[in-house]
């Protein structure tokens, strides 16, 4: 399986829990190279230096910390796995944890044999999804395997779902997309009275992407929607 296969895979602990970590690296040390991090501005540091294969985030609960690591690790990846193994979490713990990213939760006491099918299961899944790219229109790049944007050499950085939306117009670009396609695309829900969000996130990110620049790339398609024009 994916898990067997591979060797010197690397992982990113963001511990709050000492047996925890200790227990992942006795289990998965054939397997796992290991960085960890104690606190939410080492995990921040880490994120941007290293290219890792998947994140295990260890909680008590699925606190309010918890929901900001997996915020904070979006904001710089969209296809990173991230595990939570979380020794006390209830439903509505579990509900904000993968409503902020998390991709799986696994709680403690945990096998062996399930935190491997769990890790296999995740890092099948990253192989399936993830095409690595370069889109392009005009001055503006999108490394879709480093999630980083640059306009004319400009290195720009974008919150998490700027960056959805940018990738989502250029990826259609020639061609209107209407605020619901927006919505339903960055935010999964498709509701009228959200269309204000759209507008208030298509600002921002033009404050990023047109604003310092002479060329505006993203238009308004009036009555509908935007876009962005294939030049």
């Amino acid at each position: 399986n994916n898990l067997n296969s591979r060797q010197h895979m690397k992982a990113l602990v963001i511990k709050t829990g000492y047996t925890t970590t200790n227990k992942l690296k006795h289990l998965l040390a054939k397997k796992f190279i290991f960085d960890e991090a104690a606190s939410l501005q080492d995990a921040e540091y880490l994120i941007q230096k290293v290219e890792y294969d998947i994140v295990f985030m260890c909680s008590t609960s699925g606190a309010i910390a918890g929901l900001k690591t997996c915020e904070l690790i979006r904001k710089y990846t969209l296809h990173l796995p991230i595990l939570v193994l979380c020794r006390s979490c209830i439903v509505s713990d579990v509900v904000g944890l993968i409503n902020a990213g998390a991709d799986d939760i696994i709680k403690q006491p945990f096998s062996e044999a399930e935190l491997k099918a769990r890790i296999t299961a995740l890092l099948r899944r990253q192989t399936y999804s993830y095409k690595p790219n370069v889109l392009a229109v005009a001055d503006l790049k999108i490394d879709i395997n480093s999630l980083q944007v640059h306009r004319s050499g400009v290195k720009i950085r974008l919150r998490r779902k700027e960056l959805e939306i940018l990738i989502y117009l250029v990826q259609h670009k020639g061609r209107p997309v209407s605020r619901t396609m927006i919505l339903s695309h960055a935010w999964e829900v498709d509701r009228d009275n959200w269309h204000n969000t759209v507008d208030v996130h298509i600002k921002h990110l033009r404050d990023k992407i047109d604003r310092p620049f002479e060329q505006s790339l993203v238009m308004t398609a009036y009555r509908f929607g935007y876009m962005i024009e294939d030049n």
